[in-house]
């Protein structure tokens, strides 16, 4: 383990993807309708990425009304959405159609490149059947490309999800850190950043999207998925309250 120092005024959703002016712009690729799928597109965007989130616009939309509050996490995201940083897309019917829609531009140097897929595992439960969305993944032309998974689970079941998964870059964020009305700004500098890793000491190259985070934070701790559990997960959202 290593540890280191205006509701009627949002643009309404698109059904496509917009065209960007710039070539070879990187994408980060997020899945899911949660909090911390909202405040995960609005840090990326402020940290200079361009992010596709796929959702369930109608929860989607309920989320940001439920966290209308926060201030600074609504007034970014519009403003990303209408600078077209981020790009809300609906979420297809199967993780196959999505990775389809990407693979034709994988090996397109003039084309948008993503750099990362990011499901949060709660939001797609009831769309992606979860052999489905494994083989899907499993049968890709993108095994270079990292897949993190977010979402707290039982105990070995994030291990077990990343040993089904054939490629070797797959992580696992689980946001036991966010402080509970302080969204945007817990994940921007964080107290506790935690990640799991699939392949040991890979996530400083194939995360390098996120590495601000990891040096923003207060602690960082890092972990293989066999270690990384439920309690421990607990016990680290007690110690950030403490």
């Amino acid at each position: 383990m290593n540890a280191n120092n205006t509701k009627n005024d949002r643009p309404k959703y698109t059904q496509a993807l917009k065209q960007t002016s710039v070539k070879n712009h990187e994408v980060c690729v997020l899945i899911g309708h949660s909090i911390e799928a909202i405040t995960s597109a609005v840090v990326l965007a402020s940290l200079g990425n361009t992010v596709h989130l796929y959702s369930n616009t109608e929860l989607l939309e309920q989320q940001l009304q439920q966290y209308d509050f926060e201030r600074h996490l609504p007034a970014l995201w519009q403003m990303y959405v209408q600078q077209h940083q981020i790009v809300i897309q609906t979420l297809p019917d199967s993780a196959e159609h999505l990775l389809q829609s990407y693979s034709v531009f994988y090996n397109n140097k003039d084309s948008e490149k993503v750099i990362l897929y990011w499901l949060f595992l709660d939001s797609i439960k009831s769309v992606w059947p979860e052999e489905s969305w494994i083989a899907a993944f499993n049968h890709s032309n993108q095994q270079a490309l990292p897949l993190v998974m977010s979402g707290i689970e039982q105990i070995g079941y994030i291990s077990a999800l990343a040993q089904r998964l054939k490629r070797a870059w797959v992580y696992y964020i689980p946001f036991a850190f966010l402080q509970e009305g302080a969204a945007y700004s817990s994940m921007l500098a964080p107290s506790l950043w935690l990640v799991g890793e699939k392949t040991p000491q890979s996530s400083n190259q194939y995360l390098s999207a996120l590495q601000p985070l990891r040096l923003d934070a207060r602690a960082f701790i890092l972990l293989t998925l066999q270690r990384l559990s439920l309690p421990a997960a607990a016990s680290w959202r007690c110690w950030q309250h403490g």
